[in-house]
């Protein structure tokens, strides 16, 4: 199947990466539980041959731990911080990534305090609230509680 319009799939390229990291490294923190802020882990980690980056307009959509059949961990970048405007192209990306890995589920997790997040994931894409973790990653010197978010097959084809 072949990708949406607006969507390209990025190659493994370490240089390619490097540059995306200097984009988006003010946002590292929010990708994972800080370890992301470091460049090398960061390559390594989107370099890994269960691992995708979709380049979208102002940002990206990083699938990582890709099971085929299964599942996926997604992670929604956006430099611009005006996540309704990405509604279409993300859920694009998703239904091909559905599609393409014949996935089951999609997850992802969202701090607590990012409320636009949450309200684009649940109201936007269609994302289900799942569970908080409680005080599960350290940011900025503080243990912050992280929420997960799914979204099954059936929700993202009959949305």
């Amino acid at each position: 199947m072949r990708l949406p319009e607006g969507v390209s799939l990025l190659s493994f390229d370490k240089q390619k990466l490097g540059k995306i990291w200097e984009e988006l490294r003010d946002f590292c923190w929010y990708l994972g539980e800080g370890s992301y802020a470091d460049p090398v882990f960061f390559t390594k980690v989107f370099t890994a041959p269960d691992s995708l980056i979709f380049e979208l307009p102002y940002g990206y959509m990083i699938a990582e731990k890709v099971k085929a059949g299964n599942r996926a961990e997604v992670h929604l970048p956006f430099t611009d911080h005006k996540l309704s405007a990405h509604s279409e192209a993300v859920r694009n990306a998703l239904t091909w990534l559905f599609i393409e890995f014949d996935l089951r589920r999609v997850e992802t997790t969202v701090y607590t305090f990012q409320k636009a997040v949450k309200r684009f994931l649940s109201n936007k894409i269609g994302f289900q609230h799942e569970g908080t973790f409680r005080k599960r990653a350290l940011v900025r010197n503080e243990w912050r509680d992280v929420e997960i978010y799914g979204i099954l097959r059936e929700e993202i084809f009959n949305a």
